[in-house]
């Protein structure tokens, strides 16, 4: 069969070019070229023709039969094997497919624990003046912190120093996890 035919019987019934997907429509609405290719599955049984009407612009339409439905199934190609995945990109198709249900992120459907950040502001120098407080410099400064909570050993708590940007409190926060991943595996 000729590829332009089987290609107009596919699209016909909502399949991709393998024949798979879900067969949710048979019409095709033909014009030009496609009109004497719709004719011509009609002659071989595949298609039948109905009369053009105000709803398909003035063109004939044509639906697909039973033949026709069995000669995609026996024309279509194979479909190409599935790419072979690696462990991460196999997870994250997990995430991907699981339409929000294990979580707000990909490291929450994996089971890893963000670090937040936390601010505050830091008085630098200020003094009482009869009583009330005389503001000075003030900065704020970050820190990262990670709190894990286990149903055996309660909480683990990971946490950077406090440092004047969020830059010098990321390095903080990873030097100290990197100082926790040693405790544990020593």
């Amino acid at each position: 069969m000729k590829s332009k035919l089987l290609h107009i019987l596919q699209h016909s019934r909502g399949l991709d070019e393998y024949g798979q997907g879900r067969r949710y429509r048979n019409h095709y609405v033909a014009g030009g070229k496609d009109i004497n290719h719709c004719r011509e599955l009609v002659t071989m049984g595949y298609m039948e023709e109905r009369p053009a009407s105000e709803l398909t612009g003035g063109s004939p339409w044509f639906f697909v039969t039973c033949t026709g439905d069995q000669a995609i199934d026996q024309f279509s190609p194979e479909p190409p094997p599935p790419p072979v995945l690696t462990k991460a990109q196999r997870n994250y198709q997990d995430y991907l497919d699981a339409d929000g249900c294990t979580g707000d992120s990909f490291a929450d459907h994996l089971g890893i624990a963000k670090p937040e950040v936390e601010s505050e502001l830091q008085w630098i120098d200020g003094h009482l003046n009869d009583g009330k407080w005389i503001s000075g410099r003030h900065e704020w400064r970050y820190r990262y912190r990670r709190v894990t909570r286990n149903r055996y050993w309660g909480q683990d708590v990971v946490a950077g120093q406090w440092k004047p940007t969020k830059q010098e409190a990321k390095a903080s926060y990873k030097a100290a996890l990197q100082a926790r991943r040693q405790r544990v595996a020593a």
